[in-house]
């Protein structure tokens, strides 16, 4: 028997989930639950014809060599193949026409490095995005002013 059980029984509370994590109890009779505020999502990307260039997904893997040092590890950090790495690599190189990743192999300096083209484009994609995700939210509050508030009081 659980805490969260043995609470509902004696109080009259149930359990609400976040990503299969339970984030709060409230009351079984509240016909609104605070949780429930409006918010916008959005998700960018950037691609070059139909395909992707850079992401989530790529930035995390970035980021990781840059940490690790190694397209190797970093791939293991992130659950996906040497193969699957290095092909995401590829792939935005050649969509971009630049080379991200210095590869250096053999003896004690081998690894793998961002280039400044990379660093760059890291760096202007975090901007990019931020900047993005704050004019979708500045929209959403301007279209759905009147139901904000009233979700602010849920």
């Amino acid at each position: 028997m659980n805490l969260f059980y043995i609470i509902e029984k004696k109080i009259g509370l149930h359990r609400c989930f976040h990503n299969n994590e339970v984030v709060k109890l409230v009351d079984k009779n509240s016909t609104r639950l605070s949780h429930n505020k409006l918010k916008s999502k959005s998700k960018i990307w950037i691609e070059v014809d139909g395909q992707v260039v850079f992401g989530d997904g790529r930035i995390a893997l970035f980021e990781a060599i840059e940490k690790l040092g190694s397209i190797r590890q970093a791939a293991a950090l992130l659950g996906m193949s040497y193969r699957a790495a290095w092909g995401k690599i590829k792939s935005t190189e050649e969509r971009l026409g630049l080379e991200l990743i210095k590869k250096y192999t053999g003896g004690a300096n081998s690894g793998a490095v961002l280039t400044d083209d990379a660093k760059e484009l890291l760096d202007i994609y975090r901007q990019f995005k931020k900047d993005a995700i704050n004019s979708v939210d500045s929209l959403f509050a301007s279209y759905f002013n009147k139901f904000l508030k009233n979700s602010d009081n849920l």
